[in-house]
């Protein structure tokens, strides 16, 4: 089984990325194999709708399961559409993240609702799955919860670096 996660850096031991369309690089883990192949997201500069095209090629690559921050609900519904099972919620190591995906730390539970950023509308989701706080170690959560902030730290400061030069 493939399961794929967004990533910050192209090794193992980069941290899951809290952008799902526009990361960097996405990483397939092969349950079979216990390897992973990272490559660059082709739609992570797309002029609009990177989402979308991210989650098609998501899905061409043949994963079946999604370990992620969050999601737009358009890629979701792609995903979602395809049979892909998505988790929300997911921080830290690329490693640390299929580690504890092959615990059972994310257990599926099928007809619970997958939390997407940024909803574009009212209905339920109901085929993704969703990690309750319950399941998770809080100081291993703790930590996990410090690298987001950091991830997201660094990529704001980009992203206003990038603003600042077209302003110019």
């Amino acid at each position: 089984m493939i399961i794929c996660l967004p990533a910050e850096g192209n090794t193992e031991n980069s941290l899951v990325s809290s952008s799902f369309g526009r990361c960097p690089y996405y990483a397939f883990y092969d349950t079979e194999t216990d390897r992973f192949e990272i490559v660059p997201n082709p739609a992570a500069n797309a002029m609009g709708g990177a989402g979308i095209q991210a989650a098609q090629f998501i899905v061409n690559k043949g994963a079946k399961v999604v370990l992620t921050v969050n999601m737009g609900p358009n890629s979701g519904e792609v995903l979602t559409a395809a049979g892909v099972k998505i988790i929300t919620g997911v921080t830290g190591t690329l490693r640390n993240a299929v580690e504890r995906y092959k615990k059972g730390d994310f257990a599926a539970r099928e007809g619970e609702k997958v939390v997407f950023s940024e909803p574009k509308h009212e209905h339920s989701h109901t085929q993704g799955e969703t990690v309750s706080s319950a399941e998770i170690n809080v100081e291993e959560e703790i930590e996990n919860l410090k690298e987001a902030v950091k991830v997201l730290s660094e990529r704001t400061k980009k992203l206003l670096e990038r603003l600042e030069k077209l302003e110019k």
